[in-house]
């Protein structure tokens, strides 16, 4: 993934209101839902946020959709190279026992590029944009690496797979690996990036200092005055 350093001021980043509302649903939720992410990218651009899985853009902004993928990872301050992956999406494949690995692959790409051509074709974009975030939490310190890229065309790689995993040349590593389907049948696909300082976009942190557990005494004051508020309600 080659990182573009003029990506973020094309799409238009509010920095000062990405971290302050990082800091918010920090104190919120502690450590931020990926779901939270996407509305944290979405409104820190003027953007708009897109609910469900339905299509690979979770987020879009004029000509430009957001596949937005986060990943609770620690890492180094000072050395920075690792692999992530994260779920893109659901891979139902008819007639999967009829077909080899090859055609089974095939299938795969053929869901991806399915999935961007439906946002491109109901959202009005034209253009896919991969947003990764690594981030952590230690102490007060909420540190947040995130990478944006143009989403590569899948279909311009010769594959090779192997019990469901794509490995794109002579890579050892898997670029796509389909899941085995899970307790309610679904199975899905998990891609593959190799991140590292030198194609990281924003890297930085949020002091997000931790609220300490309340007292016995200031738990039961706080029920006392929500089941006064109820009764006055009532």
């Amino acid at each position: 993934m080659d990182g573009d350093l003029l990506l973020v001021d094309k799409i238009g980043i509010d920095f000062k209101l990405l971290k302050a509302l990082i800091y918010h649903y920090t104190k919120i939720e502690g450590i931020i839902k990926w779901e939270t992410w996407e509305k944290i990218i979405a409104r820190s651009c003027d953007g708009e946020w897109i609910s469900g899985d339905k299509y690979m853009a979770d987020a879009i902004k004029s000509n430009y959709g957001f596949n937005i993928k986060s990943v609770k990872k620690p890492f180094s301050k000072t050395k920075f190279e690792q692999y992530i992956d994260y779920i893109q999406c659901r891979v139902p494949i008819q007639n999967e026992s009829l077909l080899t690995a090859n055609q089974i692959g095939d299938e795969i790409i053929k869901t991806l590029i399915t999935k961007k051509n439906e946002s491109f074709d109901d959202l009005n974009i034209d253009t896919m944009i991969d947003v990764i975030i690594v981030h952590n939490r230690f102490g007060d310190d909420y540190n947040i690496r995130m990478f944006f890229d143009y989403q590569p065309d899948y279909s311009q790689y010769n594959y090779t797979w192997i019990d469901n995993c794509g490995y794109i040349d002579n890579d050892k590593k898997w670029k796509f690996k389909r899941n085995k389907p899970d307790k309610y049948g679904q199975t899905r696909l998990n891609v593959k990036s190799k991140l590292s300082l030198s194609n990281c976009d924003l890297d930085f942190k949020v002091v997000c200092p931790v609220k300490p557990d309340p007292t016995e005494e200031e738990l039961l004051s706080n029920y006392d005055k929500y089941v006064n508020t109820i009764r006055r309600k009532s």
